[in-house]
């Protein structure tokens, strides 16, 4: 009879540290998936929000919403780029950028973007606000280069070499 006893007691222990241990596992995902909500919009720390989401779809693979959380960090991975601001300057020396930039290993895309492509997106997001629209020509917008990014962690090199280039006025992280 006590060997019964022994083998229930060991059954109730070792199904009491399961339940603990899944609801810690819940817990911990939880709060990896919160903060790396938070993370995702500072822009320095994307690459470890990123990391963090994927540690709590790993640590508790049971909830729902991870489908959708998901497909919206890819969303926002797709989305997510470097624009580096230029003043008037030879193509050349643009597309030498544009080429030391595509050789960097983690960089998806380099999209070079003139003053009246910068004209057309403005008008695009502005097409509500005829008041913005009169008041804007491409000869005011500058020129740029936008970068994707399959690997965050490559963010600030691009930047620093960006930065080195005389022609360069500005260089910011968007989402």
């Amino acid at each position: 009879m006590t060997k019964i006893k022994i083998i229930i007691v060991a059954i109730t222990v070792i199904s009491i540290l399961i339940l603990l241990t899944a609801i810690f596992l819940n817990q911990t995902a939880k709060k990896l998936k919160s903060e790396s909500s938070d993370e995702l919009y500072n822009t320095k720390n994307r690459t470890k929000a990123l990391e963090k989401a994927g540690l709590a779809v790993t640590l508790w693979p049971f909830d729902r919403s991870h489908k959708h959380w998901l497909n919206n960090l890819e969303e926002i991975k797709d989305r997510s780029a470097i624009i580096i601001f230029i003043k008037e300057s030879n193509q050349d020396e643009i597309q030498q950028l544009e080429t030391e930039i595509r050789s960097i290993k983690g960089v998806k895309e380099v999209k070079f973007v003139s003053k009246e492509e910068a004209l057309r997106i403005y008008k695009e997001i502005n097409k509500n606000d005829p008041a913005l629209l009169d008041l804007i020509t491409s000869d005011i917008l500058p020129e740029s280069i936008e970068v994707y990014l399959d690997d965050f962690t490559v963010r600030d090199q691009i930047e620093q070499l960006a930065k080195r280039k005389a022609f360069v006025t500005d260089v910011i992280q968007s989402i």
